[in-house]
């Protein structure tokens, strides 16, 4: 008989704690809402990988439960941060709204450098490795196409590992101070070429100044490859 009476008593314990369970929603949707919200909201480049973590809501919290689904919000540009807070409300006839704190992770293949590096070395397919990192953490830019490094210089001293960005590599200068070039001006029916010299280094793009061997002008030219440079008419 005592059995009886304490099975009994432990069925109504637990199905007291089970309408109590039912009273309050649920936390897991909750951080469910935030998660589905992130990997709809976000707004990703090609090649990223994004990875959520949404932090757990503190055991004490009972929120009355909610008989419609929720619903999901940011104040913050959280495509510009690696951490905010993502609200989620209850709009019943009850309604009920909270703040849940999220930290996202974007990660993504980029290009570091293998080996060390000399001021002035050209970089080749030796010299980089691909790894993956979370471009949140990067205070800089990054490359993820290696051909856009190869043939590149190095502006100073580069360690292993370090990752390649704008302010490590410049293009190399395919023409030299002092070297002989062509100087072409072009419109769409004429070709004018006369013989110059180099007044300053120059990779290819960039603009240089020039001396005009014959009219002995110092003129600005864009660098087009070794040995000849344009001018606009």
């Amino acid at each position: 008989m005592r059995l009886f009476y304490f099975l009994l008593m432990l069925s109504m314990i637990g199905t007291s704690a089970a309408s109590t369970a039912k009273q309050y929603h649920s936390h897991d949707d909750i951080r469910s809402t935030v998660n589905d919200f992130l990997q709809n909201s976000l707004q990703l480049s090609k090649g990223i990988e994004l990875k959520t973590t949404v932090s757990h809501l503190d055991p004490r919290l009972k929120l009355t439960r909610c008989d419609i689904p929720l619903s999901a919000f940011v104040s913050s540009d959280m495509n510009q941060n690696a951490k905010f807070s993502v609200g989620v409300k209850c709009t019943d006839q009850k309604p009920w709204s909270l703040y849940v704190s999220v930290n996202v992770e974007k990660f993504t293949n980029l290009y570091v450098a293998s080996s060390p590096l000399s001021r002035g070395e050209a970089i080749t397919e030796d010299n980089i490795q691909q790894v993956k990192r979370d471009i949140n953490k990067l205070r800089s830019g990054f490359y993820t196409n290696k051909d856009e490094l190869i043939g590149m210089v190095a502006k100073r001293s580069i360690r292993a590992g370090t990752i390649f960005s704008n302010k490590h590599i410049t293009p190399p200068m395919i023409i030299k101070r002092g070297d002989n070039v062509d100087i072409v001006a072009k419109t769409s029916s004429i070709l004018i070429r006369m013989p110059g010299k180099a007044m300053t280094d120059g990779a290819k793009g960039q603009r240089i100044r020039v001396k005009n061997n014959s009219s002995r002008r110092i003129i600005n030219a864009i660098v087009v490859t070794p040995g000849l440079v344009k001018v606009r008419m």
